[in-house]
């Protein structure tokens, strides 16, 4: 196996751990929408609120939690599939990648990540980083 190969997959792997930590970030954020969109659809936030405001408060958080939900879980697989260069792994990096993109559009980490995914995973020694091994 040559050098530049090697180099090239603990590049991958790298990638991998900090999907896993944007992972957590993405998480993390989706647990705070549904708190969010929990207590102000209860009330709690604002009391005086109507509850057609609530409503429309718990739809949008409903949809931006669900979003980030998404973006989370698809970096997770991302992140395991890129630690362990399995063939899955790559598919998995496009489809983080992509939310990464839509949902960090807003975060420089998450557009970031994204933008440095794609150019990773789609750099020439890719199929033959992720090729299954030969028997």
């Amino acid at each position: 196996m040559s050098t530049e190969l090697e180099s090239y997959r603990s590049n991958l792997r790298v990638l991998g751990i900090v999907a896993l930590v944007v992972s957590s970030l993405w998480l993390f954020c989706a647990g705070m929408f549904v708190l969010v969109g929990t207590l102000g659809g209860l009330g709690v936030l604002d009391p005086h609120e109507s509850a057609e405001d609530r409503l429309f408060g718990v739809a949008g958080t409903a949809v931006v939690s669900l979003l980030c939900l998404a973006s989370g879980v698809a970096n997770l697989a991302a992140g395991l599939g890129l630690r362990r260069v399995a063939p899955w792994g790559r598919t998995a990096g496009f489809v983080a990648a992509t939310l990464n993109i839509v949902a960090g559009c807003g975060c420089a980490v998450g557009l970031a990540l994204g933008v440095w995914m794609l150019v990773v995973l789609l750099d020439s020694r890719a199929q033959e980083a992720f090729a299954p091994p030969a028997d």
